[in-house]
């Protein structure tokens, strides 16, 4: 799949039974202002027809490229798009979203400006169910209205991180000669491999920068895996990816000495990581948790600890974060109770 001239963006889709949404998708590469592309579609194990659609639509152009595996899941699908990359930059696409045309253009050009390792888009467009708007979700508290570049000290970093800021992939570039030397790639995590990827370039980059252009799509997906139906099970795995987490985080920063020299910053890394897991359970319901389940939920926790192979170290994390942000909503709930008799 060698190119015999490198191509300034690699788009990694990862593929899996959405040959409704999955034209639009790639439409919407082939319609940039910058035709200097390679798509990677990585085709993780569908069961409907949406692989063979691309091949008889898009298979004629070199820059078209459709790699099928078995089912692993996103983190997987990433990496190995990863790893056939040949771009100078590399950005990720949903297969239900979609780009503005001129995406590649502005988030290259300013890469070249600044010399980035990382270029973040501070926003992204939602793109509501019946609804023709496109309509503009920023997410971060400074609401920038030109682009600028984070510090370069991990204190800078770490108060940038500490801020509601999207720590989401597919609105971002990445220089890929930075992550093939930095040796980042997804964790085998459920619900968090991108973010933890994320987190790993914004303490690893040289220079990161922030803009306010907005360009990427996002589709409301009511049928996604996030927004379906949950039960105690999808509970378990979230307490199992807590773990899986805490592990990530450690193999992505423990080579960063200012970490290792101070254990209460990567605390709060940490805990942000669990507290959005946390914020996956409040939208389904569980979290905080209605008085007449508080028995069933402390249970389901309780089996799912004794199940996880845990250090003592990884135990008394886990026991007392959950602990506290367990009573401490308890107790909002209580307090708004007592306002309401």
């Amino acid at each position: 799949m060698k190119n015999t001239v490198q191509p300034l963006v690699s788009v990694i889709i990862p593929l899996y039974n959405r040959r409704e949404t999955i034209e639009e998708c790639i439409d919407s590469i082939f319609a940039q202002t910058c035709q200097d592309f390679e798509i990677l579609c990585i085709d993780d194990g569908s069961t409907d027809d949406g692989p063979e659609f691309c091949k008889e639509k898009y298979g004629g152009d070199v820059r078209f490229h459709l790699v099928q595996q078995s089912n692993q899941g996103t983190w997987a699908a990433r990496n190995h798009g990863l790893n056939l990359a040949q771009g100078t930059y590399v950005t990720f696409l949903d297969h239900d979203d979609f780009l503005g045309t001129n995406a590649f253009e502005r988030m290259t050009t300013l890469a070249e400006e600044t010399q980035a390792d990382v270029v973040a888009s501070m926003g992204r467009y939602l793109l509501r169910d019946g609804d023709n708007r496109l309509v503009p979700l920023l997410n971060n508290p400074a609401h920038a209205s030109h682009a600028y570049v984070l510090s370069d000290t991990m204190e800078g970093r770490l108060a940038y991180y500490e801020q509601p800021v999207s720590e989401a992939v597919w609105n971002k570039f990445f220089r890929r000669s930075f992550l093939e030397n930095s040796h980042i790639r997804f964790q085998p995590v459920r619900y968090r491999d991108d973010c933890i990827f994320v987190l790993s370039c914004l303490f690893h980059a040289k220079t990161f920068v922030c803009t306010p252009f907005l360009y990427y799509v996002y589709r409301i997906s009511y049928g996604s895996a996030l927004r379906a139906h949950k039960t105690l099970d999808d509970v378990k795995k979230v307490i199992e990816t807590m773990l899986q987490v805490l592990h990530g985080v450690d193999w992505d920063l423990s080579d960063i000495p200012y970490f290792r020299a101070h254990p209460e910053a990567m605390r709060i890394v940490k805990e942000k990581q669990l507290d959005e897991l946390l914020e996956t359970m409040r939208h389904w319901g569980f979290y905080p948790t209605p008085e007449e389940y508080v028995d069933v939920m402390r249970e389901t926790i309780f089996q799912t600890f004794t199940s996880l192979e845990l250090s003592a170290e990884e135990s008394a994390f886990l026991l007392t974060y959950l602990f506290d942000r367990f009573n401490a909503n308890r107790a909002i709930v209580e307090r708004v109770k007592g306002k309401g008799d």
